[in-house]
């Protein structure tokens, strides 16, 4: 017996036939509609048509080089999406983050949410709510109304000094290499944290990545960038569906902790 008997019925109906030309011809036009509306500006072939040139560069890790690569071929405003358009003139850009400038952040934003019902400040959208927030949080690291802002940094560089000068000076018989960048990090991050919350987190004190937090940045950042090329996807996984996979207060590493 055939088995695709069932399909091969189907197909003779002419309300499935007219179904599917529908929907094919729904697909074609749309599909024309979004390469023909920024079709004067040049750009890689498959970047009009879809997501595909962004989602590939993005996941071999070397978007920011691609995209340069490609104003430097098609010139300073090119096409690398449906939709997407990037340049490298210093005029245009400085218009776009002017005052009152008429842009505004796009749907790219809204996969840099950790809390996928409340906007940090680089998620959100609302210029409104942004410059509120932002209002808010200036104080505490502008230095006026924290008083304690330098001593807390100095302390900071003192702790970098004491953990060089204990654990990383080389001696004639024993080399002790030092990979300065992690340590830049740890700094950084006993900053943000001493500032923030009144006390380190411990980086510098521990020599070690606390909640495993900068291990996990560096794999979940790929795939938050990843999201953000498209915020269809980005908008799924912070459904109530498949919120559970993203990182919750109550975890013990990573963004989880960090939040918590």
């Amino acid at each position: 017996m055939d088995a695709l008997a069932p399909l091969h019925q189907a197909l003779r109906d002419p309300l499935v036939v007219g179904v599917l030309g529908s929907v094919v011809v729904i697909f074609v036009v749309r599909t024309f509609y979004q390469w023909y509306r920024l079709s004067h500006i040049p750009g890689p072939f498959w970047a009009a048509f879809s997501k595909y040139w962004m989602v590939r560069e993005s996941l071999k890790g070397r978007q920011p080089f691609a995209i340069k690569e490609v104003t430097d071929k098609y010139g300073s405003l090119a096409r690398i999406g449906p939709n997407e358009l990037v340049t490298d003139d210093p005029d245009v850009l400085r218009k776009m983050m002017s005052v009152r400038s008429p842009y505004t952040r796009g749907p790219w934003y809204d996969a840099m949410r950790f809390d996928p019902e409340r906007d940090n400040l680089f998620s959100m959208r609302d210029e409104a709510e942004h410059a509120r927030l932002r209002g808010k949080m200036a104080p505490g690291y502008s230095g006026k109304e924290n008083e304690s802002m330098e001593k807390t940094i100095e302390n900071q560089i003192a702790r970098l000094v004491e953990l060089i000068e204990t654990k990383y000076l080389s001696t004639p018989t024993d080399y002790r290499p030092m990979d300065f960048a992690q340590k830049g990090q740890y700094f950084t991050l006993d900053v943000i944290s001493d500032l923030a919350f009144g006390q380190a987190f411990g980086y510098l004190e521990q020599d070690d990545d606390v909640f495993d937090y900068i291990k996990i940045t560096n794999s979940y950042i790929p795939v938050m960038l990843v999201l953000a090329n498209v915020p269809s996807m980005a908008k799924l996984l912070q459904s109530r569906l498949l919120r559970g996979l993203l990182p919750k207060e109550s975890d013990k590493l990573g963004f989880g902790a960090f939040i918590g």
